[in-house]
């Protein structure tokens, strides 16, 4: 019985690695810390095999409960070999310094955007301030030619 178990791991454990191209925390899988001494990764195993084992699952429950079975054997098998753990912890620490890195990248091109978005905006108000600068030297007491109200009249008429 104990070599079905691990031809079962086995081909388990092949299937996942060929079709699985991302990092799964197998810590999370079995619900313990990455810390954790083989003897409580074995504890955590044999508690979620117990409990979903698709011959100890409802009919309903029984594909869930095989997929999810699938997942614990898997993390078992990794946690439980120490080369295989190690491989796992330097995967677990590239993805992450991958995941901070593409975080930053983005926050990076978010700021680029905001400042180009306030540069453009900037430049949109320079003719405005040069339109109301014209107005209020057209208004201007110095300039003799144009009343107050003359000017404000034909403003209006442009603009309708």
């Amino acid at each position: 019985m104990t070599s079905r178990v691990l031809l079962c791991l086995v081909s388990i454990f092949q299937v996942s690695a060929t079709t699985d191209p991302s990092p799964i925390d197998h810590y999370k899988v079995l619900g313990v810390p990455a810390a954790a001494k083989p003897s409580e990764v074995k504890r955590a195993y044999y508690q979620l095999a117990k409990q979903l084992h698709p011959d100890r699952v409802d009919a309903s429950e029984r594909d869930a409960a095989s997929a999810r079975f699938k997942q614990v054997a898997r993390a078992y098998a990794v946690l439980s070999d120490q080369e295989a753990r190690k491989a796992h912890d330097a995967e677990l620490q590239q993805a992450h310094a991958m995941r901070s890195l593409a975080r930053k990248q983005q926050e990076q091109a978010t700021q680029r955007q905001q400042q180009q978005g306030q540069q453009g905006q900037q430049q949109q108000q320079r003719p405005r301030r040069q339109q109301q600068q014209r107005q209020q030297q057209q208004h201007s007491p110095t300039n003799a030619l144009c009343s107050k109200w003359l000017c404000c009249i034909e403003t209006r008429r442009k603009v309708a």
